[in-house]
């Protein structure tokens, strides 16, 4: 199946570019594919801050499963204000 992640921010720079394509087993996990990027992109596992992450603009959680035309984006995390 195929899934889009987009990236933001630092994950942008990582990887030299705005969003990757990705051809993945079905029944896949969220945490299956953050440990993938991990492997394909190291320098993200080094920066010691998890992303936040949202599958169809909808934050998940790591047990989430992934379906065929998901779009993942990796956002950094970020706080509130007043």
């Amino acid at each position: 199946m195929k899934i889009k992640v987009k990236l933001f921010a630092f994950y942008r720079q990582i990887a030299g570019r705005d969003e990757i394509v990705l051809q993945i087993p079905s029944n896949r996990t969220i945490s299956w594919l953050e440990a993938k990027l991990m492997v394909d992109f190291p320098e993200i596992d080094r920066l010691s801050i998890k992303p936040l992450i949202s599958v169809n603009a909808e934050f998940a959680s790591a047990d989430h499963i992934l379906k065929n035309g998901d779009i993942v984006a990796l956002l950094p995390p970020f706080s509130g204000g007043q």
